[in-house]
């Protein structure tokens, strides 16, 4: 009889607050997914970030070569330099002194495309920078939006 009761009763009530508890649940597992993969998207995209950093390390060491080079021409030109001054107040001859002078228009000669080189390296690292920030950028803004990618 209570049995009965409670069905005919509560029943219905009972099964409208499990259909909304239901929906709840449901709606908070979908958010709770959506979230996980967001999160998951968003760690792929850092990745993705770190990859293509990772691809600009042959030229960041080229331009570190590049540097350790110039360095050490612009030390040779600078000896060249003192020894012709040194030259000139010792009055050494003068065959002396062009041969020094020829010796550091080499060196200069020399530099230059070193230095070129390292400049052109430069800027297309940054611009490459650009271009994985600008991807990046456009990445996390289609996750905020929500859309999957």
């Amino acid at each position: 009889m209570v049995t009965r009761l409670f069905s005919c009763c509560f029943q219905p009530i009972y099964d409208m607050i499990y259909k909304r508890m239901s929906k709840r649940i449901r709606h908070m597992e979908i958010q709770l997914s959506r979230e996980h993969i967001c999160q998951e998207l968003r760690e792929k995209v850092s990745q993705f970030r770190v990859r293509r950093e990772e691809e600009l390390e042959p030229i960041k060491e080229e331009i570190f070569e590049l540097e350790t080079s110039i360095k050490d021409k612009q030390n040779e030109l600078e000896r060249v330099g003192e020894d012709i001054l040194e030259l000139q107040n010792t009055g050494a001859s003068g065959e002396e002194i062009q041969k020094k002078r020829s010796q550091r228009e080499r060196l200069r000669l020399e530099l230059i495309p070193l230095v070129d080189r390292r400049n052109y390296l430069q800027e297309d690292l940054t611009q490459k920078r650009r271009e994985i920030d600008e991807q990046v950028e456009i990445l996390y803004e289609k996750l905020d939006r929500g859309e999957i990618f």
